[in-house]
């Protein structure tokens, strides 16, 4: 709204100075025309909000504050660590954490690893997106039992594909024992749904 007081004050200012040179009705229909396209600019602006507001740089995400259900049960965690306090089956903890390189302005990711007790670490896959006006986080996606994450990449999302997510990790040959380490390359790849939530891509 400021850009068009300045361009009709810059007008009517321009045109008194130089009425005695120029056609005043030619003078009008190029004020039309850049006023015209000013209002489209601000107009593409609104339409692409989601895109380009500062809220959608992720100045609104926090992984580590946020309530996650996984497995029917629901962790709150706090600066990125969960612990519950029923130790019936042993202690409960998780944590999560922002581990993703190459970032996307509008796409975000994070590893969530639990421990529910027992022998078995399952790491996660969390994701976060601009929608309507306000971040949404997707459901978890089991990476695997006691691997290794090597990488994790968000891609553009101006690209066809959404913004695909690549998940780097080691984990055990069929057959292998659970105690032994993890050395199996694997390459996982996801993307985003409208709602959010991460659907794995065959490739």
């Amino acid at each position: 709204m400021q850009a068009c007081l300045a361009i009709t004050v810059l007008f009517w200012n321009t045109q008194s100075m130089m009425k005695r040179k120029f056609n005043s009705r030619k003078f009008r229909i190029i004020f039309v025309i850049i006023l015209v396209i000013a209002l489209g600019a601000i107009g593409f602006a609104k339409i692409n909000k989601d895109t380009f507001s500062p809220m959608n740089r992720f100045s609104q995400v926090d992984f580590g504050n946020q309530k996650v259900m996984l497995n029917n049960q629901e962790l709150l965690f706090v600066k990125g660590s969960y612990k519950s306090s029923d130790t019936t089956y042993g202690p409960h903890t998780a944590s999560i954490g922002d581990q993703a390189g190459n970032l996307s302005k509008t796409r975000y990711v994070a590893i969530l690893t639990d421990k529910p007790g027992g022998s078995g670490t399952f790491s996660y896959l969390v994701g976060a997106m601009p929608k309507q006006g306000k971040i949404v986080y997707s459901k978890p996606v089991l990476l695997g039992d006691r691997i290794k994450i090597i990488s994790v990449v968000v891609d553009n999302p101006g690209a066809k594909d959404n913004g695909i997510v690549t998940v780097q990790y080691l984990d055990r040959t069929e057959g292998s024992p659970m105690s032994s380490e993890p050395t199996q390359e694997i390459i996982a790849k996801y993307t985003f749904q409208d709602d959010g939530n991460l659907l794995a891509v065959l490739h």
